[in-house]
Parts: C-alpha cells; structure tokens; sequence
C-alpha cells in the first residue's frame, strides 16, 4: 500500500498569522498545495471520486476573498463528500454542517493545529477570514488522501512514476530558487528553501499570465546549465500546454456565448408567437340603443298621425297637416316602372337622363327648379 507520506506535494511549515490576504507570501504554499490535488485527481471522477469543479488559480483566488461564492461551496462539497465517502454528494445547504462535525472532532483527535474549531465563532464558512479558508482546505485535501477510499484505491493501483505520487518542481536557478508548475495554468510559483537568515520557506508568484511567463523565460542565462533547463522546460512543456488551454477555454466561451444569444432569441419568438392580437371593442350597446331610440320616435310618430287623421274625420278640432308635395322626378330611370304618358310633354323630350333636381325650401313655401346638363333653368315651380 502506498504511504501517503511519499506523496510530495508543496509543502511548508504552518503560517503562524492568520490576518492578512491569502495573496501573500506566507499561504501560497497552501494555494499551490490546493491546487496541485485538484489538478492530479480531476480526471479520476470514473474511479468513485465525487468531481472538482474547473478551476484556474486566479478563480480559487476570487472565490477565497468574496463572501458568497458558488465555487467555492462546490470544491467544499466534493472534498467533504470525498472525505465522509458518501455516495452522494453533500447538499450544499448542509455543508456549514458536516464540516463542523468534521473539524470538531479532527480537534479532539489533534488532527488539525487550530486547537479550536473557527465555524464555532461564525454562522457560515463564507465569514471565514480569507487565511482560514484557505488553511481548512489544505487540511481537507490531507484527510482525502488519509480517508477516502476512492483515493487511497487510485494511489494503491498507482504506477510508482505516476505524478499523482510525487509532484516535482520543473527546475531551478542559480540561487538554488525551485520552481513549480500545475495543471495548464500559465502561474508560476517560486519556492525559497530555509535558511539560517529565513526560518522557514518562501513561497512566492513569478508570472500569472501568458506573456510574463514568455518574459521570465527570456531572462533566465544560456550559460548556466540549471537555468538553460529550465529554460527549455517552460518552452519546450509548459507554455505549450498553456496556449492551447487558453484556445480550448477561448472556444468554450465563445460557444457559450452563442448558446445564450441563441436562447434569447428562441425566448423573443416565442414571445411574440404567444402574444395574442389586440382587439379594438366598439360600444355596441349604445349603436344600438341609438337606433332603438329612432324606432320608437317613426312608431311615435305613426300613431299621432293615425289620431290627428280620425280626430279630422269625426269632426274633431285638429286638422292634418298637407303633405308636402313631392319633387318632380322626370328621370327615366326613376320612373322605369311607371306607365310612361301617350303623349309625351316638350319639357320631357328636352330633358336628359342627367337631370338633376335641386330643392330649395323657403319661410313661405317650396319651390322646385328643374336644370339641364349646363345649370341653365328650364322650368320653374312655385
């Protein structure tokens, strides 16, 4: 059975301040150590290993420092889970929980040097101070590599060259500075060993991005053999593999960048399908009581003329009014079904189809005029 002792991962003696920013010196062996188990475990997740999270260093980082992060409750959950070998993943909302119980008797058995469980003093992990945050990960990435049983498996079954035994640093200077490298991330660590003048290692970030890793390697000597090594190392190995993690992650970006314009746009049409047209409602009440009202005044009316009609007859005081005498209608097409006269007026003859009467009323009476095609009178009625 392999010896989890052999396993060389960073790192260092414990960091005996706990208040400054996980950015520096002192806990970047603890950021190194974290990130090197993720990056050597990640493509184990077929061997019973509950799956991390895809992480760079510079996410880890953000996450540590913000208050609430989703990241970092998913890399809790799997190193917990990893730890209790559960088959199923913790819930997140249960995670503050189980890791107490964890911590609280990892104290009692003296397997952490805090002496005291911090989740004790807060309501979540997320009010954690940066520092502890990071030293309570790098305890949990120990107790996986002691007590998971889909881990321990991986390492028994192992080859002895395997990286997941022994992580190595990828060179050295003329200092006698090491420096290690992780996963495809262009970050470069640089590790100072103890001295009489330093009590205790030094770790510290030499690049971050792409083109700094391009700049340190140029300034390294061609003439010193341990730095000209190192010098191919990072160009012949590592920058390599950094570029086309950055094109995959690029691509992977922008496809999913398409994905959601194209989901938005399936999300609009929808929308516009569902809407329904609008519908203009007349007032079709009041039409029609309208038109109502004008029935019931012609019916008025018809009864007060049938009364004044029969009152006259009987001799009664009202008299019907005359009825106003009707225009002349000379036009043919008028009077196409009436009886046409055996001898025809010269006023008939010289009038055309296009006759058009006009009727003027006056105080005194009604007078008509009949006009031709020219507006010229020809006859006039009074």
């Amino acid at each position: 059975m392999s010896d989890v002792s052999n396993i060389s991962l960073p790192s260092s003696s414990m960091p005996t301040t706990t208040t400054i920013s996980s950015k520096a010196t002192q806990f970047q062996w603890e950021f190194a150590y974290i990130y090197a188990f993720v990056c050597n475990f990640r493509e184990y997740t077929d061997h019973g290993i509950h799956s991390f999270p895809e992480l760079q260093p510079e996410d880890l980082e953000q996450a540590l420092e913000m208050e609430t992060s989703e990241l970092l409750n998913d890399l809790l959950s799997s190193f917990l889970s990893n730890i209790l070998n559960r088959k199923k993943r913790v819930d997140n909302k249960h995670i503050f929980k189980e890791l107490s119980k964890l911590i609280n008797t990892k104290v009692q058995t003296f397997e952490i040097n805090l002496g005291y469980n911090p989740l004790s003093e807060v309501s979540s992990f997320e009010n954690l101070s940066a520092p502890v945050k990071l030293n309570i990960l790098r305890w949990m990435v120990e107790w996986q590599l002691q007590e998971s049983s889909s881990i321990r498996s991986i390492l028994d079954t192992a080859p002895k060259s395997s990286e997941l035994l022994r992580t190595q640093p990828i060179g050295s200077d003329s200092e006698k500075r090491t420096y290690w490298h992780f996963g495809d991330t262009a970050w470069l660590w640089r590790e100072q060993k103890a001295t009489l003048k330093k009590a205790s290692t030094q770790w510290e970030i030499v690049c971050r991005e792409l083109d700094e890793l391009e700049g340190f390697s140029k300034t390294l000597s061609q003439e010193k053999r341990v730095e000209k090594d190192l010098y191919q190392y990072i160009i012949e190995q590592v920058i390599p593999v950094v570029e086309d993690a950055q094109r995959k992650r690029e691509r992977k970006a922008r496809a999913m960048e398409r994905q959601i314009e194209a989901e938005q746009l399936i999300t609009t049409r929808r929308l516009r399908t569902n809407s329904k047209p609008v519908k203009y409602t007349f007032d079709d009440d009041e039409d029609e009581d309208e038109y109502d009202d004008l029935d019931e005044e012609e019916e008025y009316g018809d009864e007060e003329g049938e009364e004044e009609f029969s009152e006259n007859e009987s001799g009664g005081s009202k008299v019907k009014e005359p009825e106003r005498p009707k225009p002349l209608r000379a036009s043919s097409r008028l009077n196409s079904q009436r009886q046409a006269p055996q001898s025809p007026s010269p006023i008939q003859t010289s009038i055309e189809n296009t006759i058009v009467v006009t009727e003027e009323e006056s105080q005194n009476g009604h007078s008509h005029t009949i006009i031709n095609e020219v507006d010229e009178p020809i006859i006039s009625m009074e």
